[in-house]
């Protein structure tokens, strides 16, 4: 069939192996809705024919690919230049310097990014020199995980910010942990309505100024949740007097211009919200000038503007310092990069042709989920993101990584295939829609050595071997969560192990806590929100319940929260795995969880404050951290050492 032969050329695939491994046909009408979203026209009576023989043209027409790497250096030449014949090649790198003689000279080229032309032609290409493998991380350290907005400062006029991430990085290292890690501190819409979700930013090279530390009004900041319109409203102040107080200070507006000199993207960014405030969160509603991605000086408010601007140059200097107090106490700190933004969000905006319009990314049905998720990020195309040189997830990278040296990538898989369901669609009619694993990863690789950085793919789910074997090839951590063993009767009563080539942990944030998992609170909720089947919830209750039994069983204790994860973390620290994660919240047995996927309204998300301050954590809980850094220092378990 035409169809078909049309989305195979496009990498949308036709049909797909579902949670039950069962095969699922995708109908035609979401081929042609993803087609459609790729950017061809499906309106002519021959649009396919029209379609393929577009393709066959390009590839006709095409002496290079886009994008060509050059592993450790090496560019296999003779594939890269099969059709260029005796057209002359100019290589020049990112500075603009000619490095032509390299290739000439058969010689390894320098770790970076460099670009191709080809005379009298228009092809071009970007050549991608990455380290074929990332270097192993040394040691294996314990790291303490939190969202920062959930920290409780030691008042109660405000709402964390980053003199919180300052003291859970001393609290860490005084405990014996050598990591921190919290979820994205990216950008966000915190008028009304809030989008409280961290992983739908309103950009992925934007900080959320949430987090500056600036002096705000006092506000009621009592409750157990956060009120993030409040919260904006008293950091907006507190932002707006620092920026009229930068006249008078001459040295910070040295540093400040200095700054958007270095970033020039954020005053974009702070144009594009400044637009945002007066016409609207949406920009597709905007007056026709402004909706192109493109804003002129003038245009918008300058007020508003400068806002935006000095509030990114305060979260990039006050972030960078606490960065740099981590290193000093040998303590590395970490990020997760969100797989996508919001659909308002200034990126997509900013470069709205690589990103498709009626379709939303989410994930097919499963065993959590048998409707399937919607996420609500718009696809990125992924033959315009080649022919833009991965200019978003470079930058992106670059962002984080100025900060972090540990990158959890949230949704790897994305980086080899997404799950796109068009708008209006149920996402089991959705389907899978292909990218360059090998190039996106290449990137990865550079900027994380380039960095310096460890790179963590959440490889969770249903994801294909080959995510796992392309991870362990490029030496990037993949994740070990230890739920799965407690919770299936055949291992339970084992001792708990995770690899070398993984990070340890017990749960994401996209679980329930550890004694939220033992009392099984997650499956009765999954129950009262009328997610999946009931009957099959409490089937799997039944069944966790008598692997927990055995688990306490088998190790001589009582099968409550507290004995199972005192017991369980000394026996996962004593694992291969380089990094072990554990939630700061399960140190002390929280039962209710930070995020319950598939709901938005029906839940609090990513809006709950810790039961304590730091200060104020019980001493069992530093207790358990001091043993597990402790464990984590020791020997590895014979089992568990690496091959």
């Amino acid at each position: 069939m035409s169809l078909h032969l049309l989305a195979q050329r496009l990498g949308v695939a036709t049909g797909y192996t579902g949670a039950r491994r069962e095969q699922v046909a995708v109908p035609d009408s979401t081929i042609v809705a993803v087609i459609r979203g790729l950017g061809h026209d499906t309106d002519a009576a021959d649009w396919i024919d029209r379609a393929l023989a577009h393709l066959d043209a390009s590839d006709t027409a095409r002496l290079v690919e886009p994008v060509l790497i050059a592993w450790d250096g090496h560019l296999d030449q003779r594939a890269a230049f099969a059709r260029l014949g005796d057209r002359r090649v100019t290589l020049r790198d990112d500075e603009g310097r000619d490095v032509g003689q390299l290739l000439d000279d058969m010689a390894p080229l320098p770790l970076g990014y460099f670009h191709l032309t080809v005379d009298d032609d228009p092809s071009h290409a970007l050549v991608i020199s990455a380290p074929h493998r990332l270097d192993a991380p040394t040691g294996r350290q314990l790291c303490a995980f939190a969202p920062l907005y959930a920290l409780r400062p030691p008042e109660t006029s405000r709402y964390a910010d980053l003199r919180e991430l300052d003291d859970l990085v001393t609290w860490v290292a005084a405990n014996g942990g050598r990591g921190v890690l919290t979820l994205p501190l990216l950008a966000g819409f915190f008028d009304e309505p809030a989008e409280p979700s961290p992983y739908a930013p309103a950009s992925r090279i934007a900080w959320n100024e949430l987090y500056a530390i600036v002096d705000r009004p006092s506000i009621e900041a009592r409750d157990t949740l956060i009120d993030y319109v409040a919260a904006y409203r008293a950091t907006r102040l507190g932002i707006e007097q620092a920026a009229a107080g930068l006249g008078s200070e001459p040295f910070q507006a040295s540093e400040f211009l200095q700054f958007l000199a270095a970033h020039p993207a954020i005053a974009a960014y702070a144009r594009f919200r400044a637009a945002g405030e007066q016409y609207g969160r949406d920009w597709r509603h905007w007056p026709e000038r402004l909706r192109h991605g493109e804003i002129q000086a003038g245009e918008v408010d300058a007020t508003r503007v400068r806002y935006h601007c000095v509030a990114q140059w305060l979260m990039h200097t006050q972030l960078a310092e606490v960065a740099a107090r981590a290193r000093a106490l040998g303590v590395t700190f970490g990020l997760d990069l969100a797989v996508g933004t919001h659909p308002d969000a200034y990126d997509v905006w900013a470069h709205q042709r690589s990103f498709a319009s009626g379709l939303s990314i989410g994930a097919p049905p499963d065993e959590y989920f048998p409707g399937g998720q919607t996420w609500g990020f718009p696809p990125p195309i992924p033959e315009r993101a080649r022919a833009d040189g991965y200019r978003d997830l470079r930058a992106a990278l670059r962002h984080h990584l100025g900060v972090a040296s540990f990158l959890r990538v949230d949704h790897v898989m994305g980086l080899l295939r997404l799950f796109w369901i068009p708008d209006g669609s149920s996402p089991a009619h959705g389907t899978y829609v292909s990218a360059r694993l090998d190039e996106q990863l290449a990137v990865v690789c550079l900027e994380a050595r380039l960095a310096g950085a460890t790179i963590v793919g959440e490889n969770l789910g249903l994801v294909p071997a080959e995510i796992d074997e392309a991870l362990r090839t490029h030496g990037i951590l993949g994740l070990t969560v230890a739920y799965g063993a407690l919770e299936d009767p055949t291992t339970a009563t084992q001792p708990l192990t995770a690899p070398a080539h993984d990070v340890a942990t017990f749960g994401t944030h996209d679980m329930a806590t550890f004694a939220g998992f033992v009392c099984g609170d997650d499956l009765a909720d999954r129950v009262a929100l009328g997610l999946g089947n009931p009957d099959d919830a409490r089937a799997h209750a039944r069944r966790r319940m008598r692997a927990l039994d055995a688990a306490a069983a088998a190790r001589g204790i009582e099968a409550t929260p507290g004995a199972l994860f005192h017991a369980t973390v000394v026996e996962l620290a004593a694992s291969a795995a380089p990094w072990m994660v554990l939630a700061v919240e399960d140190l002390w047995g929280e039962r209710r969880p930070q995020n319950v996927p598939g709901t938005s309204t029906e839940r609090p998300n990513w809006r709950r404050r810790f039961a304590y301050t730091l200060g104020d954590a019980p001493e069992a809980a530093r207790n358990l951290l001091h043993q597990a850094a402790a464990e984590r220092a020791g020997g590895v378990r014979s089992n568990d050492a690496p091959s």
